[in-house]
């Protein structure tokens, strides 16, 4: 297995939809109307008021509560992500720490292949773990480059793109996880979809479960906000 493919798999295909702009109130005068009442009263009586707002539907409630807890997350801080990937015939898990801006600190295990991995990234710079528990710098600007974006995807989450305003959302309580579980179908820019469910709890997602006919793909989220450091590891000579 090379070094690429062991970290790609950090790669979440998680696809997640803008905010949505709601209607704009007009506020409108007609025409003073022959033999209308003068002044203050000539006024009132030409004035219209808005109309009322159309209510809600429960699918824009559960559409707008599903892109509030997105960007609660995106504007987290720090938080951490156990993963799991079934795919290929083969399981894949891991966590990753993650400290925005720039670091991250990423496991991962493929029980298939009986591999293992470790790294830490900190701005453009990654390392990579050894059999021996040294670490080495990756000396490529290119690779390096690659396999950080690689495993920042699999937790800057980016579903925003992939649903229309038009998306049907449905809620239901999930009482074994103790949060509310959003549920719809997402599709991506290949044309692939997939079955997509985000538990929130406290306005922060904490599981995102995704499923399509390649494989599926879960994760947990846990310690938002919390102060943990992520360092760059010593280098042996």
């Amino acid at each position: 297995m090379t070094m690429d493919r062991r970290y790609l798999l950090f790669a979440l295909p998680i696809i997640l939809i803008p905010l949505i702009g709601f209607g704009i109130w007009r506020f409108t005068h007609g025409p003073a109307s022959p033999g209308a009442p003068s002044g203050q009263e000539a006024f009132e009586s030409d004035a219209y008021l808005p109309p009322d707002p159309e209510p809600e539907s429960e699918e824009v409630r559960n559409l707008r509560e599903l892109l509030e807890a997105i960007t609660t997350f995106q504007e987290a801080t720090t938080f951490r992500a156990k993963l799991s990937i079934d795919a290929d015939g083969g399981r894949t898990t891991g966590q990753i720490d993650v400290m925005k801006p720039e670091r991250f600190h990423g496991t991962v295990e493929i029980s298939s292949e009986d591999q293992n991995g470790e790294v830490i990234g900190v701005g453009t710079d990654l390392y990579v773990k050894q059999e021996d528990g040294t670490w080495l710098k990756v000396q490529s600007p290119t690779l390096s480059a690659s396999l950080t974006s690689a495993f920042r995807s699999a937790v800057e989450t980016n579903i925003q793109s992939s649903l229309p305003d038009s998306t049907v959302v449905s809620k239901t309580r999930n009482y074994g996880r103790s949060c509310d579980e959003y549920r719809t179908t997402v599709t991506d820019k290949d044309g692939n979809t997939a079955d997509l469910a985000v538990c929130v709890k406290d306005g922060l997602p904490m599981f995102i479960d995704a499923r399509a006919d390649s494989g599926s793909v879960n994760v947990e989220y846990f310690d938002y906000n919390k102060l943990f450091v992520i360092e760059r590891p010593t280098i042996k000579r």
